[in-house]
């Protein structure tokens, strides 16, 4: 501050006023004690009103959200216990994240070094062009504060007034804004009517690429009783990200096609992935036999489940009586025939083999090379739908609440109550259809259209009755 400046104020004493008596010297620090006392007051009173950051007047915004040019235009803004005016100006901020648009309020001491018309002005008089007070200088200029510590570079006191996320304006309030009154009426109204939508803030869905993109418009919304307006058009961009449910060993009895194959429908659908496919299929393989009469050969697969035929030449060998089957191998030790040792011989056999899908959709998959009749067990994961719901807060944030997935009729996802529920979407993640989104907001309705309502109803009654007359007559 200033040398030989003194000012004790300590509103912690509830002193409200000076009083002067006569006879007794006058003390510097009671002048500034004055000024302090009467700006705490006014401060007081103010603040049950405004709070800093408040429009009072002007301080129209608009932001190119492709690249984050903003411009401002002069106004008026509550700081500080005061009034500021505020003059227009352009700066660009980040297009991604969320940023504060708002004023700096810049503090410094003016004396009669940096202004000299502060001096004496009195020609004539002692103390002509001598020094006197000094002076508090306050300017308000816009700033902004972003993501990871980004800012305007200013390092003077910083109010928010607006909050922009991705480029995109949340939540404007229209001047003046007088915070006791506002308060009242808001309990007042949101008591009465609860959460509405006044206009706009419709939702649709707009494209997919690697994500979903909705487009929410702008409008006006009163949230917990608050004015909420968006004067902007918000790009939602959703990542496609379907909850999983896995299927064990969904059976399926294989009936092919002419061409061997068959499409197999899944219980549940859009299919993500295909874990594993296990079915009976038929073999012929060659078998060396052992080097000595009743060794036992394995058979070049694990998994046998039936041992059709053993073949060498013309001689066809019987179960039982020549051989056994036991862990995927033959048995020769039964008294019967056998081919000589270190000789080849054909075995036909069944057995439990993985296949791979030959092709794939959202509701089947194609598979070949299984014995008719037989079951084909199935794992895989499928895409559970989901209802989630997008919603707006007092502040104009608009955010998208994920959802519970569940197999079969998903319910919306719950919405907070201090949020207004704009719409919902439905996702059933199939490849060919996109989400649908239902605007379910609650809509307040204008009085033209309740007259013309109680018109309608009116006009609808009349008919009925002429009906009910016509049928006494009859």
């Amino acid at each position: 501050m200033l040398e030989r400046y003194y000012n004790l104020f300590d509103p912690a004493k509830r002193y409200s006023e000076l009083l002067f008596r006569a006879g007794d010297g006058l003390q510097s620090r009671e002048l500034n004690e004055i000024q302090t006392t009467l700006k705490h007051q006014l401060k007081s009173v103010a603040d049950a009103l405004l709070k800093d950051g408040d429009i009072v007047q002007g301080c129209f915004m608009s932001v190119d959200p492709q690249t984050g040019a903003v411009f401002m235009s002069e106004g008026r803004v509550y700081l500080a216990g005061a009034v500021r005016d505020v003059a227009s100006s352009t700066f660009t901020i980040p297009t991604s994240g969320i940023v504060a648009i708002g004023v700096r309020l810049a503090t410094s001491v003016v004396t009669e070094l940096e202004d000299p018309t502060l001096r004496e002005p009195a020609v004539g008089t002692r103390n002509y062009q001598e020094p006197g007070a000094g002076r508090i200088q306050e300017t308000a200029s816009w700033g902004w504060v972003g993501p990871d510590n980004s800012s305007d570079g200013g390092t003077a006191q910083f109010y928010p007034v607006y909050t922009v996320e991705n480029a995109i304006l949340q939540n404007k309030t229209r001047p003046p804004v007088f915070d006791g009154v506002t308060q009242m009426l808001a309990r007042y109204d949101y008591d009465a009517n609860g959460h509405y939508i006044v206009s706009g803030l419709g939702a649709k869905f707009v494209e997919r690429d690697n994500e979903h993109v909705f487009l929410v418009s702008s409008g006006l919304a009163n949230v917990r009783g608050y004015k909420v307006e968006r004067e902007q058009d918000q790009r939602l961009r959703l990542a496609i990200d379907p909850d999983l449910e896995t299927v064990t060993a969904e059976p399926h009895v294989f009936s092919p096609g002419g061409d061997g194959k068959m499409v197999i429908t899944l219980n549940r659908s859009p299919l993500s992935q295909v874990v594993r496919i296990t079915a009976t299929t038929e073999k012929t393989a060659n078998v060396t036999h052992s080097a000595y009469s009743g060794g036992t050969d394995t058979l070049p697969d694990t998994t046998v489940v039936e041992v059709l035929e053993v073949k060498q030449s013309g001689t066809t060998y019987a179960v039982g009586s020549d051989y056994t089957v036991a862990g995927g191998a033959i048995n020769w030790s039964p008294a019967g025939a056998e081919p000589a040792p270190g000789s080849s011989y054909s075995v036909t056999y069944r057995y439990i083999k993985t296949f791979s899908p030959e092709a794939v959709t959202d509701t089947s998959l194609t598979v070949s090379g299984i014995v008719p009749g037989t079951i084909v067990q199935i794992d895989y994961t499928w895409k559970m739908p989901r209802v989630d719901a997008v919603a707006i807060s007092q502040d104009g944030i608009i955010e998208v609440l994920k959802g519970v997935s569940v197999s079969r009729n998903p319910k919306p996802a719950p919405v907070p109550s201090d949020k207004l529920r704009l719409a919902n979407i439905e996702y059933s993640w199939f490849v060919e259809q996109n989400p649908v989104v239902r605007n379910v907001g609650v809509r307040t309705v204008r009085t033209d259209d309740l007259a013309a309502m109680q018109s309608d109803i009116a006009s609808l009654f009349g008919l009925i009755a002429r009906e009910q007359l016509k049928n006494d007559l009859t």
